[in-house]
């Protein structure tokens, strides 16, 4: 089943600014989750929230890539109409008459509760989110890609480290051991702020 709204064009644009701000190297791989009500839309990515008036003639939830909405931010520039239909069905999303057509565009996606977590979520804290955060979750909240992508870095460091510091016989196991002890610190950090939140 589609999922449609209508909103006004500048409504629509003001909340993709404020989804693509400060996003980083984050663009290519963080989603953005619409969840369309009979009246608003709220538009959330990882670290920004945005919420704007709507007709929903449709209510869902559609999960977009940040670079598809990008996209769609570029075709707004040229649309001359003051309130734009958004129609979305699985892999298509049409807003106005400009459509962009992706794989990963999802209907029905978005999860129950959204986490608060900063935008720019440093590398420790992200692998304190794997420890924290079931499979799924980091899936539901869009977290994969960066979860993934903070792994990958902690073993790519702890290599290096290792050969850097392997004349001082410093073994891969005390670094391990360390870095470790640093994710426990931030897991503790991450369980506090979102229990206050």
């Amino acid at each position: 089943m589609p999922v449609e709204f209508t909103i006004p064009n500048s409504e629509l644009r003001q909340a993709i600014e404020q989804l693509k701000a400060n996003r980083g190297t984050y663009s290519d791989t963080d989603f953005v989750d619409i969840v369309i009500s009979e009246s608003s839309a709220l538009f959330h990515a990882v670290g920004t929230e945005s919420e704007a008036a709507v007709n929903g003639t449709a209510a869902g939830n559609i999960r977009v890539p940040l670079r598809v909405i990008d996209k769609i931010a570029g075709a707004l520039s040229t649309m001359k109409q003051e309130e734009l239909t958004v129609h979305c069905v699985p892999g298509l999303i049409r807003v106005g008459k400009f459509s962009v057509k992706h794989d990963d565009i999802e209907l029905g996606k978005a999860p129950a509760e959204f986490e608060t977590l900063p935008i720019n979520l440093p590398l420790l804290d992200t692998l304190a989110v794997a420890r924290v955060f079931s499979s799924k979750k980091i899936d539901d909240q869009g977290l994969r890609s960066r979860v993934n992508e903070a792994e990958h870095s902690r073993r790519s460091a702890v290599y290096e480290a290792t050969k850097t510091l392997q004349a001082l016989e410093i073994s891969e196991q005390e670094l391990t051991f360390l870095v470790e002890r640093h994710i426990r610190a931030a897991v503790e950090r991450l369980r506090k702020s979102l229990r206050a939140a």
